[in-house]
């Protein structure tokens, strides 16, 4: 890989003779030896794992994204051709399986999972399975804090959204009489707005329904924030505050993302996505 003599060293020196501990409590376990692994929350943690695994994909057939230690395969599957599609990440897997073991480590099977994302429900298919285990179909998944679900409603991760949002509504509403209204502003869109936006763009296509919840919730912090009353409208106090509503915030970030893309200002695999991947998958379903 081209490390001089010294740098090699240094890593060498790093990832040598190390001892861990657990405590607990004020009791003390003895010191083990670590034979493996980078130091969890490090900052060479990172670099080093991606070193180590920079080879883990060669041999893949399905789309991988990888963000440190999390994996995940991506696959179309045509209606008519389910098991061509499944046995692709069977494929996959088995060879994510034999790098695993001649790099000397294990993937979690218990932890792995994959679910079916589609408008109509695979009721019959072929089962995928690691190294012999039968793997889990699930409905529901989360990937790097958003949930995904098998049918891409969204409705699960507005739910775990609101939910989030909420305790921290009622912490503010606590200390609302003790800030100002520069303070609380800045807090909202600290932890409440940063909560909301996440992602957000995502799932702009929700149903009316769930845009309205959200949306009422950001109405219920700007009523706090400004200590009214709830006589007073939606709009007029979003105007007041120079606020946007959930679908003008999501539609904003949205073009923001995508102008972003456009300028190359992301990965090289987002903008793949969109203007390689997208138009083409588009171009063939025009000829079909």
């Amino acid at each position: 890989m081209g490390i001089e003599k010294n740098v090699f060293g240094w890593f060498k020196n790093y990832l040598s003779n190390r001892y861990s501990k657990c405590v607990i409590h004020g009791y003390e376990s003895e010191f083990y030896h670590i034979q493996s692994s980078v130091t969890q929350g490090s900052v060479l943690a990172t670099l080093l794992w991606s070193i180590f695994a920079y080879d883990i994909t060669d041999n893949i057939i399905s789309n991988p994204y990888i963000f440190a230690d999390d994996t995940a395969l991506v696959e179309k599957i045509e209606r008519d051709d389910i098991h061509n599609g499944f046995n692709v990440i069977q494929f996959d897997i088995d060879q994510l399986i034999n790098w695993a073991k001649e790099n000397k480590i294990e993937f979690s099977k218990d932890k792995t999972k994959y679910i079916i994302i589609s408008n109509s429900h695979f009721q019959i298919h072929p089962d995928i399975y690691m190294d012999n285990k039968q793997l889990e179909r699930v409905t529901t998944y989360k990937q790097l804090g958003l949930f995904l679900d098998q049918d891409l409603n969204w409705e699960i991760h507005i739910n775990y959204t609101i939910q989030k949002v909420q305790k921290i509504i009622n912490m503010l509403k606590l200390i609302r009489n003790k800030i100002d209204f520069k303070t609380c502003e800045k807090l909202y869109k600290g932890l409440i707005a940063s909560v909301i936006d996440y992602c957000s763009m995502f799932y702009i296509n929700a149903t009316q329904k769930n845009i309205k919840r959200i949306t009422r919730l950001i109405y219920h912090c700007a009523l706090i924030t400004v200590k009214g009353s709830r006589f007073i409208s939606e709009i007029k106090l979003f105007q007041e505050l120079g606020w946007n509503n959930f679908q003008e915030r999501t539609t904003y970030l949205s073009i923001t993302m995508f102008a972003k893309i456009k300028l190359t200002q992301t990965p090289k695999i987002i903008y793949n996505t969109f203007f390689v991947d997208l138009p083409k998958m588009w171009a063939e379903m025009l000829v079909n």
